[in-house]
């Protein structure tokens, strides 16, 4: 059993030099609801917009081929065009200029040698702690928009789920991965 916090730097209590660091640095989850230290990559509102605006557009042309298929009337296919062409629109500006920049601003996430902790929406606020003796695996993707962007997803694999924190740096990405994995080394160690 790991000693208290303020025994774990007593010089004559026998807790290696290594691990009373270790725990010293350690600190408690944020309250919840709480942001955490780190905040998503300088590029996130960008990906966020591509996404937003791909799916948008592809909902857009389902409709519209729905419509031009299955309404014969001109009359009526003339108003259900235009009534999916305002859908579009206004998805596009609440999704695009409001809702996105909200998600980006609102995700935050701290990363010690004891958890993780995600804080995402500000509305419905949803937070998650993950203690690191938990994490099976981080992982770190890229795929083709996230590249050219030059960013990262990073996935906390457990055994009931995984939390994704996306998109990152590179650099904050691997610092997440040193820290979780880290403290993973020190408790196989001690």
């Amino acid at each position: 059993m790991t000693p208290p916090a303020v025994n774990a730097l007593a010089p004559d209590d026998g807790v290696s030099r290594r691990e009373a660091v270790r725990i010293s640095a350690s600190t408690e989850p944020p309250r919840d609801g709480a942001p955490g230290e780190h905040s998503l990559a300088p590029g996130a509102l960008r990906y966020r917009t591509i996404l937003g605006a791909v799916a948008i557009l592809a909902v857009g042309a389902i409709a519209t081929a729905l419509t031009l298929l299955l309404v014969h009337e001109p009359g009526w296919r003339l108003g259900v065009l235009i009534a999916v062409a305002v859908f579009v629109v206004l998805s596009a500006v609440t999704d695009l200029l409001v809702l996105n920049r909200i998600e980006v601003r609102s995700t935050s996430y701290t990363a010690t040698p004891d958890f993780v902790y995600v804080a995402r929406g500000r509305w419905f606020r949803r937070t998650t702690v993950v203690a690191t003796t938990q994490i099976l695996n981080v992982e770190i993707a890229q795929g083709p928009l996230l590249r050219s962007l030059g960013l990262v997803k990073v996935t906390l694999t457990r055994i009931a789920d995984e939390e994704a924190i996306s998109p990152l740096t590179p650099a904050a990405a691997s610092e997440l991965q040193s820290v979780v994995l880290g403290a993973q080394r020190d408790d196989a160690d001690a």
